[in-house]
C-alpha cells in the first residue's frame, strides 16, 4: 500500500508521534486520501513490525507517547519504493505521492516522471493497437472503455509534462540567481585588479546582463 510509504517520506525528515504524522498527512494529502486515526496507527504499528520503523517512548509531562523513527532498512525499502515501476492499479495516485516524498530532490523526481512517462506510453501504445485491431469484433461497450482508456493515458501524459514543467521552473531560476551572484562576484572582484587583467572574462560578463541589453 502507498501510503505506508508516505509515512516513511514523513519519517525520513525527523522523528515522529502519530498525532504529528496524521495532522502531516492530512496536511498534505487529506484532500485526495481518506485518512483514519486507526489507519494511520495501524500502518505506524506494522511500519515497527517489519523493521521499516523504529519506535522509542517519549515523556510529555504524565504522558507517555510513541515516537516513531526511520530505521536504515525503512531508508531502502523507501529509496526502493520512489523508484519501482507504476503500479498499474493506482500509478497516477501513486504518481503525486511519490512526487511529494521526494521532494525537492530534483534527480528522484526527473526517474518518476521518466518512469511513469514510460508506462502511460506503453500503455497508450497498446490500447491505440487494440481499438484498431478490434473495431469491428468488439461490441459498444467495449470499445467505448478502450477509448475511455485511451484518453485516460492521454491526459496522463499532459500531467507528466505538466509535472515536469513545473518542477523545472523554480530549478532555472535558483540557476540563474546563482549566476547572477556569480558575476557580481567577479565585476567585484575587478574593481581592485590592475587594468590589464580586469574583464578576463567577457562572456561570463555579457550572460550577466539582460536580454534587452545583450541586444543592443
Amino acid at each position: 500500500m502507498s501510503l505506508k510509504y508516505v509515512v516513511l517520506g514523513l519519517l525520513a525528515s525527523s522523528p515522529l508521534h502519530g498525532y504529528a504524522v496524521r495532522a502531516a498527512l492530512e496536511q498534505r494529502i487529506g484532500d485526495f486520501v481518506e485518512l483514519g486515526c486507526a489507519q494511520i496507527y495501524a500502518i505506524l504499528a506494522a511500519l515497527e513490525e517489519e523493521g521499516l520503523a523504529a519506535a522509542t517512548i517519549d515523556h510529555v509531562g504524565k504522558r507517555r507517547r510513541r515516537v516513531y523513527a526511520l530505521t536504515e532498512t525503512g531508508t531502502r525499502a523507501l529509496r526502493e519504493w520512489i523508484l519501482a515501476a507504476p503500479r498499474e492499479g493506482d500509478r497516477r495516485r501513486d504518481l503525486f505521492l511519490r512526487l511529494l516524498v521526494a521532494g525537492a530532490d530534483h534527480r528522484l523526481v526527473g526517474e518518476i516522471l521518466r518512469a511513469h512517462a514510460r508506462h502511460e506510453t506503453t500503455a497508450l501504445a497498446r490500447l491505440r493497437a487494440a481499438r484498431s485491431t478490434r473495431a469491428e469484433q468488439a461490441d459498444l461497450v467495449r470499445r467505448l472503455r478502450i477509448e475511455a482508456e485511451i484518453r485516460h493515458a492521454e491526459a496522463a501524459l499532459e500531467v507528466i509534462a505538466l509535472c515536469r514543467s513545473a518542477f523545472e521552473r523554480p530549478r532555472a531560476s535558483g540557476m540563474r540567481v546563482a549566476a547572477t551572484a556569480g558575476c557580481r562576484a567577479s565585476a567585484a572582484g575587478n574593481e581592485g585588479s590592475p587594468p590589464g587583467r580586469r574583464g578576463r572574462s567577457p562572456r561570463a560578463s555579457r550572460t550577466c546582463l539582460p536580454s534587452s541589453r545583450r541586444a543592443s
